[in-house]
């Protein structure tokens, strides 16, 4: 099949996609969302996230695992605006954890987060997603195992290469007030960059309930 005849084909698949009536039902959309085009697939994509149908949650995490970058982006994006009311389901969780190894840095940020609204992640799912090579997805770890007061996780991230993530750590560990954390938040206050120190030395001081964090730290 020549090139311009895959075009003709594609373009007359997301065409009779865009005419289905209001709201199509999964059965009516399942072969778009598995056409041979990606391009047919992302289309069907931003159909689900238009019309946003009950099944839709599942279709769009397993759009994640997609081979195809523009239709990880595009379920990535869509998925984004569910955080709030991301429903706990089973197989949710199996297709977002597989998303944390996607190729996709949107995809594997979009899925720590929605992790975080599943029951079924723990410790152990964080503690994999804070050794992503983006510092944007370890930073999303960060605050995800901040969820489980991980203070020996979250501690062990104080010497990440990113000063983005450092400064993570520290307002998170200041946030949980844990005493644990003074150590490695006296080390963060030495750190080469200002803004880390600064985020060190703000975290300690941080509410009435940091007391005695503030009393470990400056021992």
């Amino acid at each position: 099949m020549t090139e311009t005849t895959n075009r003709t084909a594609r373009g007359a698949a997301v065409e009779r996609l865009l005419a289905l009536p209001a709201e199509p039902d999964r059965d009516t959309l399942r072969p778009y969302l598995t056409d041979p085009d990606p391009d047919v697939r992302r289309a069907a994509v931003e159909v689900v996230a238009t019309w946003r149908p009950d099944w839709g949650v599942d279709a769009l995490c397993l759009a994640l695992l997609d081979a195809a970058e523009p239709v990880r982006i595009a379920a990535a994006e869509a998925l984004s605006p569910l955080q709030d009311r991301f429903p706990d389901q089973p197989q949710l969780f199996d297709f977002l954890e597989q998303a944390l190894d996607s190729p996709s840095l949107q995809a594997r940020e979009i899925a720590v987060r929605l992790l975080r609204r599943t029951s079924d992640a723990s410790i152990a799912t964080f503690a994999a997603a804070a050794r992503d090579s983006d510092p944007e997805v370890r930073t999303e770890a960060v605050r995800a195992l901040a969820d489980f007061r991980a203070v020996t996780q979250i501690c062990a991230l104080a010497d990440d290469f990113s000063r983005a993530v450092r400064v993570e750590v520290a307002k998170t560990l200041g946030q949980l007030g844990d005493v644990r954390a003074a150590a490695t938040l006296r080390r963060l206050a030495m750190d080469e960059q200002p803004e880390v120190q600064a985020a060190a030395v703000a975290a300690v001081s941080a509410g009435p309930a940091n007391g005695r964090l503030r009393t470990e730290f400056g021992a």
